[in-house]
């Protein structure tokens, strides 16, 4: 399908690609029960779309050396995330967000939504696929409750 849509306009097919084949794909995955119930219907009807936040500017793709951090705070209910994600695909435009960060067991994937209160940097000035929304994201102390933890804590890139 997705390469049925780049033959008309290639942005398109990106920000379909990256909500779908990355953005909700962990939660797909590795989810548990509520957090498919709560996001997946979504996503599947169109009505929230999703990016993938692991790219880093002092560590490209490379997870070894993210440094974005998920504190735990409130006894461990919530943890607290503070750093900066470069180049996400569909970054200012989406509702969901599948997040990287490390924690106290390691790098974890925790679900994130616009209104948790994210920053959203301007729109990356490209020489191609200009439609397609590619934005830096901003971390600043936004508390996540723990069940948002996609898998297991320290295990997010599984």
């Amino acid at each position: 399908m997705v390469g049925t849509i780049a033959t008309y306009c290639g942005s398109t097919a990106i920000t379909i690609g990256a909500h779908q084949s990355i953005g909700y794909k962990p939660i797909l995955l590795q989810g548990n029960h509520e957090q498919k119930q709560a996001w997946l219907p979504q996503c599947a009807s169109g009505e929230a779309l999703a990016a993938f936040a692991l790219t880093e500017a002092n560590a490209g793709s490379d997870n070894t050396r993210i440094a974005t951090k998920a504190d735990p705070i409130d006894g461990g209910q919530s943890y607290n995330l503070n750093g900066s994600k470069i180049w996400i695909t569909n970054g200012g435009m989406a509702e969901i967000y599948t997040v990287f960060a490390r924690a106290e067991r390691g790098l974890t994937c925790f679900v994130v939504t616009k209104s948790d209160g994210i920053g959203i940097g301007n729109p990356e000035d490209k020489l191609g696929l200009k439609a397609s929304a590619t934005t830096e994201l901003y971390f600043n102390n936004v508390k996540i409750p723990a069940n948002r933890i996609i898998g297991t804590a320290g295990k997010g890139l599984k």
